[in-house]
């Protein structure tokens, strides 16, 4: 897994306790893909704009407003997104974002109205997954390696059981600071098979485990 900038930031300031607060996994959607320098934060996988005044445009397949920011809101580039909005309900993914406009991969249909806008990257509940509730082992293993000149902290093994169906496709997972005042994003990582970036699915009946949960620190 990779730490976020953001992370390590608040270490620093002391903002973040790995002995003490929780930290919850959660497994990303199909097509996620995981970008330390933009996912900081909770609100950058999971956020709303509440009911707002939005502005749906064929012209450049976007949305608007005329106040607040999405940004501050914390959409960011990649997000995938539902709206209220009749016309254009989603999903949509974000090709990029400023405060007064989002603009989309997907067509999108003219509108206009009092609506709301949501994202959420994060695996549906269902079939033995719920969001946001899994957290890790507290507190971790921590391991000086004064030969390889590291630190691993270690924490263990996170198991689902898909019942009903299937747990899955799911692209990586992510793990975020539930204690910490901004809901820090501390990692996450693409899944793999030989190196390649691969969805995952726990097939009913079966454990989807996400094993080797391990942030590293080397002193170059």
């Amino acid at each position: 897994m990779t730490v976020t900038n953001h992370y390590l930031y608040q270490l620093r300031q002391k903002a973040i306790s790995l002995a003490s607060d929780t930290l919850i996994i959660m497994l990303m959607r199909s097509g996620f893909v995981f970008n330390p320098l933009v996912h900081r934060m909770l609100i950058n996988v999971k956020t709303n704009t509440g009911s707002i005044a939005l502005t749906w445009s064929a012209t450049d397949n976007s949305v608007s407003r005329g106040s607040g920011s999405f940004v501050t809101d914390g959409f960011v580039e990649g997000n995938q997104c539902t709206s209220t909005d009749g016309s254009n309900p989603g999903p949509f993914t974000i090709a990029s974002v400023t405060a007064l406009k989002i603009y989309f991969n997907e067509t999108i249909v003219n509108s206009s109205g009092t609506e709301t806008l949501t994202s959420d990257d994060e695996l549906p509940t269902g079939n033995g997954y719920t969001q946001i509730t899994e957290t890790l082992s507290t507190p971790p293993e921590s391991v000086e390696d004064n030969v390889n000149n590291k630190v691993d902290t270690t924490w263990d093994d996170v198991v689902w059981i898909a019942s009903g169906g299937d747990i899955g496709p799911s692209a990586a997972s992510l793990i975020f600071d539930d204690t910490s005042s901004d809901d820090t994003i501390v990692m996450g990582g693409q899944f793999l098979e030989n190196g390649v970036p691969t969805d995952q699915t726990a097939t009913d009946g079966n454990p989807f485990t996400v094993a080797d949960i391990v942030e590293r620190a080397i002193n170059y």
